[in-house]
């Protein structure tokens, strides 16, 4: 009995010919002189497995799939994991939890990286320069990329109200208050004082009149 692979040329003798072992070559090529000869997308000994992109097949990172197309002169890769790509070559970005869009639909992902649009920034695109424009005029864009907020605003986008220096304007308007209040009284009490003195002197002299000798 021959080997697979090999058969008799003549009736009784030895196994001298070399045979397909899949006369059909998996319907994906031709057996010539005992050998399959592929099709444009398919390779091994019976033609069976299917070629993709990507040297290796998928660069490593996805399985390949002939597609049911025994035409096709390459098959489609399935990716892997993180990996994407017409030959699983290119490997995703961060994407978004909820949206699932790449750098926040603020970027383009480049080899993992995320090259992000202008006036975002981060490993995410996440983080805007002068955000809301700083809400303007409470705020102004210093150099493209923070906000420098005005007096009695606050924050990374000057959207809060300073209230330290608020309450630091109401304690100066309390302490000129008390400090009118005290000018006032001390100025009351100086008038008070003159017409205390006026009306004394004024019965003095009446008095002395009346008991004059």
């Amino acid at each position: 009995m021959c080997s697979p692979g090999w058969t008799a040329s003549e009736y009784g003798g030895g196994c001298d010919k070399k045979v397909c072992l899949d006369e059909y070559c998996s319907g994906h090529g031709v057996c010539a002189k005992g050998e399959c000869d592929c099709a444009a997308g398919w390779q091994g000994l019976q033609c069976e497995k299917p070629v993709c992109p990507g040297d290796p097949p998928c660069s490593g990172h996805g399985l390949c799939q002939s597609n049911g197309n025994l035409k096709a002169t390459t098959s489609k890769c399935e990716c892997t994991g993180e990996w994407y790509g017409e030959a699983c070559e290119q490997r995703r970005c961060f994407r978004d939890p909820v949206s699932n869009i790449e750098c926040n639909g603020r970027g383009i992902c480049q080899n993992n990286i995320c090259s992000c649009h202008f006036r975002w920034v981060g490993p995410t695109c996440s983080t805007e320069l002068c955000p809301n424009k700083c809400n303007s005029p409470r705020g102004a864009c210093v150099e493209g990329r923070y906000c420098q907020c005005k007096p009695g605003f606050k924050g990374y986008d000057c959207s809060e109200q300073a209230t330290e220096q608020a309450a630091d304007e109401n304690d100066d308007e309390e302490e000129e208050d008390i400090e009118g209040q005290v000018v006032r009284d001390s100025i009351l009490s100086r008038h008070d004082a003159c017409a205390f003195s006026h009306t004394y002197l004024r019965a003095y002299e009446t008095w002395n009149r009346n008991n004059r000798i």
